[in-house]
């Protein structure tokens, strides 16, 4: 006899992320993130996966591989196009056509723009999130020292239940949102410090650090104060990503020279012109009152057709 494979609930999402703690000590006070992904009788049962043609249903199983282990899901251009053996623009072009590809009368997929972190992930009413509460076994305590015998208690009580000042301070940031390492003194902690003290956001910094490493950002952010920026977020990440010269003044005490010839002039650039913004642009098709749809057109005419320049028009 077959299970019985009813949806237990038609308005699931069709993909859902798990967010889960682990506990990382006997006291249940620390967790640890983890995120899984499942996949929902939603996918078979609302028609979405027969729909799709290859290609789109494809590319949304890549950027379900771009699952981070806090639960942050999305792909940036530039690690598509490595990953998927790409051009930049041939990635842009295919999932501009999931974001203009309409399911239950929304965008199957967003695109965002910040800076030049330009990425793409999943719309709310694909991709959902539950969160599974985990249960703690907390420890028996011992007996205690019979009334009366404060020192000793207050022994067992430091034993058990103090922390180190460094731990608790390490947890207090990341509940506040900033990432583990920013209090470390190491060339990466630094980084992190200086570029929030400048308005960069957590996930920017991530990506930043990931795509150009913790020498070339704490270098631009050491260089920083030498540039007199009137916007020293929007400049420095410009000053990372284009990889700008060394100002007048700096100290090159163990400079590669390999990392000085491939550096952008600053007499070159214009903080006017910087194409950089620390607030994410999203940027969605008007909506279709229909189900399932496509605009190759609005695709190859909005965001392909060739400028006066011979580049491509925003």
């Amino acid at each position: 006899m077959y299970p019985d494979l009813t949806p237990r609930d038609p308005s699931r999402p069709p993909f859902i992320i798990e967010h889960r703690h682990i506990p990382t000590n006997d006291r249940g006070t620390r967790f640890q993130p983890e995120a899984r992904l499942f996949v929902s009788e939603t996918l078979r049962t609302s028609g979405l996966l027969s729909s799709l043609p290859d290609r789109e249903a494809k590319n949304i199983l890549w950027l379900l591989t771009y699952l981070h282990p806090n639960g942050h899901l999305f792909a940036p251009v530039t690690l598509l196009a490595r990953d998927m053996g790409l051009s930049e623009r041939e990635v842009r072009k295919q999932f501009l056509v999931l974001a203009t590809t309409y399911w239950k009368e929304a965008p199957l997929v967003r695109h965002l723009s910040e800076s030049s972190m330009e990425r793409f992930l999943l719309a709310e009413h694909v991709l959902g999130e539950e969160t599974l509460e985990t249960s703690v076994s907390l420890p028996v305590p011992d007996q205690v020292s019979p009334p009366g015998h404060r020192e000793a208690i207050i022994q067992m009580s430091r034993e058990k239940y103090a922390r180190p000042r460094a731990e608790v301070e390490r947890m207090v940031l990341e509940q506040l949102g900033h990432h583990p390492d920013e209090s470390a003194e190491t060339p990466e902690g630094e980084t992190r410090r200086g570029l929030r003290n400048v308005g960069v956001s957590r996930e920017q910094i991530d990506l930043l650090i990931e795509e150009f490493g913790i020498e070339a950002c704490l270098r631009q952010v050491e260089w920083l104060p030498l540039r007199a920026a009137k916007n020293p977020g929007r400049y420095v990440v410009a000053a990372i990503q284009d990889n700008y010269s060394p100002p007048r003044g700096a100290r090159l005490p163990e400079m590669e020279l390999t990392s000085l010839e491939t550096a952008t002039p600053v007499e070159e650039v214009s903080e006017e012109n910087l194409n950089v913004t620390l607030e994410g642009e999203i940027t969605e098709p008007e909506s279709d009152p229909s189900g399932l749809s496509y605009e190759p057109s609005a695709v190859q005419s909005e965001y392909f057709a060739p400028s006066d320049e011979g580049g491509i028009d925003d």
